[in-house]
């Protein structure tokens, strides 16, 4: 059989070059996706980490009965140490929930891409099944059965030998590519 992953020798036509650049844009969104998604998931690690680490600084600090150097001097000053931790742990926590949004909003903006694509693909490829469908008027496999006949006439004369002995040679039409494909079936 001449044929190779679904392209003949002959090559791709426009309609299978389109959707090979949709398949790899489609693809893309999707790798992009994955990007995201590990990002996100990197992400919600650091803060758990940094939560952990400052609950356990903030617990470390208490049970030694100091909040710092500022602590060190009276109540009103260690409560003005925890405010300004509780402060900057705020602004933190705020800056990373910003982060984390505007990032589900690319992981969203992504998938629709990616949904839009396989549309697009698909109906690509049911365009291309209709044409393919179109193309098998019975002039069209008459002439396609006459070509066989003459291409096993050929061989038969360039390999002198008998019909009987060469087999019988069958053409085939390829949906897609819509190139002729033949078969030597002994």
């Amino acid at each position: 059989m001449v044929q190779q992953s679904g392209c003949s020798i002959v090559g791709r036509s426009p309609r299978q070059a389109q959707l090979a650049a949709e398949r790899e844009k489609c693809d893309k969104a999707k790798r992009k996706v994955r990007q995201l998604l590990a990002k996100i998931s990197e992400r919600d690690r650091k803060i758990a980490n940094l939560s952990g680490k400052l609950e356990a600084e903030v617990a470390l600090r208490k049970s030694n009965g100091r909040l710092g150097p500022i602590g060190r001097y009276g109540g009103e000053s260690q409560q003005a140490v925890a405010a300004d931790l509780a402060k900057q742990r705020a602004a933190i926590v705020a800056q990373l929930e910003d982060h984390l949004a505007q990032m589900r909003q690319d992981l969203l903006e992504s998938e629709y891409e990616i949904q839009e694509l396989e549309s697009r693909q698909s109906c690509k490829e049911e365009e291309l099944g209709l044409l393919a469908m179109s193309d098998r008027s019975p002039e069209r496999m008459q002439a396609l059965a006459m070509i066989g006949l003459q291409i096993q006439d050929w061989w038969c004369e360039k390999a002198s030998i008998p019909q009987s002995g060469l087999g019988k040679l069958v053409t085939h039409a390829h949906t897609h590519t819509h190139d002729i494909i033949y078969y030597n079936i002994l």
